[in-house]
């Protein structure tokens, strides 16, 4: 029987998720016939791979993530023996003849014609486009991912990372892991050599107590061993960019204020962006971790930190935060370089590091001989280089511009000005702090933020911000470090370490260079003596710096200044001497500790006694210590206490007791009266628990506290807290999990303005995730409450190259100034010329916080479509509902408002919400002849702005149905019905409703097996209310042809004709929505794209698009994109 006398039989099979293959059956497979599609019946391109030569399965190269449609044609014959057309011995090596030819046999010739890293493991990809348009410029866009490793051969590896991705943005900090968008890094190791790094990498230094970091550069380095007779010599030699400059931040917790808390910069600047993954974050002395799964999470880009509800903060928290975070300043260099000897018994290093500003090379422009002049003459004392940043400019409708005048007898004030017939000025504002300026931020229309003079009363100022800048001067730091260590004999160990620091923080100027160089040293020496079933470890240290040595990172222990009642960040010169002892025996463990500290403002002694002990049916650990000191006026008595003990009743059932005190005394040396400074608080808590915290556990808590304070020479109690806690983690049989953390705290402030005032705070996580009937039905809760801060957010409209924004800017009213209520969401890409940068605030308003998230799904078990008729009647049903909510209001009254559907009494008390809800429902969702499904969506995003709230809502309810018939005929109907509102706190033009329906069918004809055409119509009414009344009657008609051949060529072709019937004001917001960037009339618009498939992993993508409109030039941009998969 001929092959041209079989008729070709289609097949259609339905994938499921999270498969990984097919069965295609056993019939001869036409391979170009297979095509795949969602279930809305639209084509996708799925990567998959056949083996064999009449293969009988397809495998996906990775698990699919939602329905599929897989339709493919066969043949009802298997082939019993092999055909060729052409001679095989004439593309086969020798070895290979005289056997069939194999399909492994072509996919490795047509492999071997572009492998770029042969031998090596690599992944990834490398993409080069550009568009261009006739309404743009050029813009290119590219992106590279690459992982690369293996051997290049003469024993040297290569591991290499590269990814570069025209994104601007960093890593969001809300996992505990984070991904970078621009990496380069290559690493080189050979046994003769060592190892040679490039690209972006941290640099470490290990086991330095004077030269401690954890720096980012941008650069390369070798680390190798240099031969030295029989021994070797260790040298790392590196440098580059510093990438970051490392900040400490130190602050107390506000009550019941998760966050978000802003933090500075070295210099105090207010607005600055975080290195992501650089930060080390402290509570109470405890470093945190990040991740909404654990106790913070960061936004780098805003240099701003919340905390999670599992770390509830109070008033009285103490917070640290290090990091690095840019400067973009002057280029920052970095050189880093270290080497030394190691024997059995003895070690040495020495270690130089460098990290300075290049003050030829400022990145922030040149400045004028005036401000060389002023850093000149500052020296070391920066914050006296403040001058005006008032320049005179020409006339810029982009700028916020200036005019000076004279007011209430002051002279020279900046008034806002768009007036181009007088002088106007640029000016930049500087934050002071409250009543430390006399401008304020002012409600403005203009694209930025405008600045408004305020008049002095009685000579205080009444505002925040001057028009003056600070002056940054280059900086420098040196550090030499040197270390010895020697191993005496098994049982002692001495190990001495030497620091010099060479600190210069205004390269610009010679004043003040006699106290840049300062000297740090340390000694330690330690003694092991093993007892009968015991041992006792000692150890004695000291070590010293003067006031002028300077380290890269804090040296000693992050609470180091507050158990010396030192001064919050103190970095002047201290000695201090240690003496340590150690007992262990079995599960008991003794500490003592003796510290001796001697500094310009506080001499004192410290004892700390540690213990702890581990049993079967007790755990206990205890911390005492006492420190006195005294200082030029004051002589302190410091003592904490720290205890907390688990009696286990059975094996997962516990009861707990903890206590924290502190009671710190600082009298005057002339008298006995009590200081300020002094405070006092003792804390218990009790608690009991059940079951394993490594899987399903139970445990309540209730603690109580006690503050003293200073009152009428004394201490007295100023402030009482309960709290209750519980915290779960549950996870059933029954395919459930539950997880709970629940803390709610009650403060009562006993004296001050306020007395027996009340605050409550609650800070709650539920999550609760189930799996019913063999995941028929799948559910996930998530509920959230507690308090914060919200930022009143200011924003500015940047213009970037066509295509790589997001929002368009219409002159509405024809002033030629652009304008805050004048700029849209773009609909297309060559309008897309603006994106929208929230400019940093400092004005937080306290919020409560409440968070709730809900996913139900339903599939009915395969089975149930063999079953009965009611089973089988419901098998063709399926359900989606997803729900999510974040909702903040003006904290009102004591506590935080726990119902996340609240009914507000005033709409002003509204600072942020994010709702989404979307419910469909299936029916035959994977049925390749007949389907239907509604949706119901509502959503609704506010944000709080400096003029008000912004508003966004939609609500719509839209039907699908698709039937297939004739094999290859598809019709696909779709109705939708909703309204959209706008609403903006200070433009009353863009406060509008628009209410929507639509209807849309298509027909699409499969013309071949790789072809089809599509012919569509859509009839859109909408009409607007609002300060102007717009209509709108829409008909587009449409044809689209579709040509795919799996993993070779795609093509598609679209063409509408829109005849838009409007009424109303067309240079409006409103108008501009319904629109969708298209004019009353008559439109068009027409797309052509291309796919074409190289050598199995080169992928050339080409695309047009039109647009005219009548009375309008027409529109054409396209788009040129290659990318080969490595």
């Amino acid at each position: 029987m001929a092959l041209t006398q079989m008729r070709a039989q289609h097949q259609s099979l339905l994938v499921m998720p999270l498969s990984d293959s097919i069965s295609l059956g056993s019939n001869l497979l036409l391979r170009d016939s297979i095509v795949f599609s969602n279930l809305k019946g639209e084509t996708l391109t799925v990567d998959f791979y056949l083996r064999g030569l009449n293969p009988r399965y397809l495998i996906f190269e990775e698990t699919t993530k939602d329905s599929l449609q897989l339709r493919y044609y066969t043949i009802p014959f298997q082939l019993p023996q092999s055909f060729s057309l052409k001679d095989t011995s004439q593309i086969l090596s020798p070895a290979r003849q005289g056997r069939p030819l194999r399909e492994e046999d072509l996919f490795s010739l047509s492999s071997q014609e572009f492998k770029p890293f042969k031998g090596l493991s690599s992944q990834g990809s490398l993409s080069r486009g550009f568009s261009v348009g006739n309404n743009q410029d050029a813009v290119l866009n590219s992106a590279l991912n690459l992982q690369l490793s293996g051997d290049i051969g003469k024993n040297t590896q290569i591991r290499a990372s590269i990814s570069d991705n025209t994104v601007p943005i960093q890593a969001e900090g809300y996992t505990a892991q984070l991904r970078e968008f621009d990496r380069v890094y290559l690493e080189l190791e050979n046994p003769d050599f060592g190892i040679l790094r490039a690209g972006d990498y941290n640099i470490i230094s290990q086991n330095d107590y004077f030269l401690n970091y954890d720096k980012r550069i941008s650069g390369g380095g070798i680390e190798t061993k240099i031969a030295s007779g029989e021994s070797q010599i260790p040298l790392v030699v590196q440098g580059g960019l510093a990438r970051g400059r490392f900040n400490r931040n130190t602050f107390q917790g506000q009550e019941g204020n998760q966050g978000p808390y802003k933090l500075r910069g070295a210099n105090n600047e207010q607005f600055i962006i975080i290195i992501s993954g650089s930060e080390r974050v402290y509570i109470d002395g405890v470093l945190q971790k990040r991740g909404e799964q654990n106790q913070y999470i960061m936004d780098y880009n805003a240099g701003e930190i919340t905390f999670t509800a599992l770390q509830p903060i109070t008033r009285d928290k103490r917070i640290v935060v290090e990091f690095q975070y840019t400067e973009q300043n002057f280029l920052r260099t970095v050189f880093q370089a270290q080497s030394g000897f190691e024997s059995e018994s003895y070690r040495t290093k020495i270690h130089y590091y460098n990290e300075s500003d290049q003050e030829n090379q400022p990145l922030i422009g040149e400045y004028s001989e005036a401000e060389l002049a002023r850093l000149q003459q500052v020296g070391d004392n920066i914050d006296a280089a403040l001058i005006s940043s008032i320049i005179p400019a020409a006339y810029n409708d982009a700028s916020i511009q200036y005019r000076l005048v004279d007011s209430l007898a002051f002279d020279s004030v900046l008034v806002f000005s768009r007036d181009s017939t007088v002088q106007l000025y640029n000016a930049s504002f500087s934050f002071l702090g409250a009543n430390q300026g006399n401008y304020r931020l002012a409600e403005n229309q203009a694209n930025g933020r405008v600045f408004r003079w305020v008049a002095p009363v009685n000579g205080v100022p009444q505002g925040s911000y001057e028009p003056q800048r600070r002056l940054v001067a280059p900086n420098s730091l040196e550090v030499v470090s040197w270390q010895n260590e020697v191993q005496i004999n098994k049982r002692q160990a001495l190990k001495i370490d030497g620091a010099l620091s060479r600190n210069v923080l205004n390269r610009y100027s010679d004043k003040d260079r006699n106290n840049d160089v300062g000297l740090a040293g340390k000694a330690d020496y330690s003694f092991a003596m093993p007892l009968k079933k015991a041992q006792l470890k000692l150890n004695a240290s000291y070590e010293f710096n003067n006031p002028q040595f300077k380290s890269l990172e804090r040296i000693r222990a992050v609470e180091f200044a507050r158990d010396w009642n030192l001064p919050v960040n103190y970095l002047g010169a201290v000695q201090l001497l240690s003496l340590n002892s150690r007992y262990q025996k079995d599960s008991l463990q003794l500490q003592y500790r003796f510290q001796a500290l001697q500094s310009p403002i506080k001499n004192g002694y410290r004892h700390l006694l540690q213990s702890d002990l581990i049993t079967k049916t007790q755990l206990l650990k205890a911390n005492l210590s006492l420190t006195q000191s005294s200082g030029i006026a004051s002589l302190d008595n410091f003592w904490r206490e720290q205890f907390n003990y688990r009696y286990f009743l059975r094996q997962q059932w516990w009861l707990g007791l903890e206590s924290v005190g502190e009671w710190n005394l600082s009298r005057a040396l002339n008298g006995n009266s009590v200081l300020a400074n002094s405070y006092s608080f003792i804390e218990y808590r009790a608690f009991s628990g059940l079951g394993d915290t490594a899987k399903s556990f139970l445990e309540l808590g209730y603690l109580q506290r006690f503050d003293d304070s200073v009152r009428t020479a004394q201490l007295e109690r100023f402030t009482q807290a309960q709290t209750w806690s519980a915290r779960a983690n549950w996870q059933t049989k029954f395919d459930a999990n539950f997880q709970m953390a629940v803390y709610y705290r009650r403060l009562q402030i006993l004296q001050g303005e306020s007395p027996n005032d009340l605050q409550n705070s609650l800070t709650t996580r539920f999550n609760y995730n189930q799996r019913i009937w063999k995941k028929v039905i799948i559910s996930n809760s998530f509920y959230e409450s507690g308090a914060g801060n919200e930022p009143r957010r200011s924003f500015t409209y940047v213009e970037v190259p066509a295509g790589t924004g997001t929002y368009t800017h219409t002159d509405y009213n024809e002033n030629g100034i652009r304008e805050l209520d004048e700029f849209e969401i773009a609909p297309t890409p060559d309008l897309a010329t603006f994106i929208r940068v929230f400019s940093p605030n400092v004005d937080f308003v306290r919020t409560s916080i409440v968070k709730l998230g809900q996913n139900f799904n339903i599939n009915t078990p395969q089975k149930w479509q063999q079953a009965g008729f009611f089973k089988k009647s419901l098998s063709h049903f399926s359900s989606v509902l997803a729900y999510q909510l974040d909702r903040r209001n003006l904290l009102d009254g004591s506590i935080n408002n726990l119902n996340p559907f609240t009914v507000l009494s005033n709409d002003t008390l509204l600072v942020a919400l994010n709702e989404s809800f979307r419910q469909t429902l299936f029916f035959n969702r994977g049925s390749a002849r007949f389907g239907a499904d509604y949706t119901f969506r509502q959503s609704d995003n506010r944000t709080l702005v400096t003029y008000g709230l912004e508003q966004r809502a939609i609500k719509e309810q839209i039907i699908n149905m698709r039937y297939t018939f004739a094999s290859d005929f598809i019709l696909r109907l779709r109705g939708n019905t909703g309204v959209k509102n706008n609403r903006s706190g200070n433009f009353t033009n863009r406060n509008f409703d628009i209410d929507q329906q639509q209807l849309f069918n298509s027909l699409t004809y499969q013309l071949a097996t790789k072809l089809s055409l599509a012919a569509s119509y859509e009839y859109k009414q909408e009409q607007s209310k609002g300060e102007i009344s717009n209509s709108l009657i829409s008909h587009d008609l449409g044809l689209e042809l579709n040509y795919t051949a799996a993993q070779k060529l795609s093509a598609l072709a679209q063409l509408n004709y829109i005849q838009n019937n409007f009424e109303g004001e067309v240079n409006s917001p409103a108008a501009y929505e319904m629109l969708q960037a298209l004019r009353p009339g008559e439109n068009a618009t027409f797309n052509l794209s291309l796919q074409k498939t190289f050598l199995s992993n080169i992928v050339l993508s080409l695309s047009y698009n039109g647009r005219y409109s009548a009375s309008l030039p027409a529109i054409h941009t396209g788009n040129v994109q290659v990318k080969a998969y490595f």
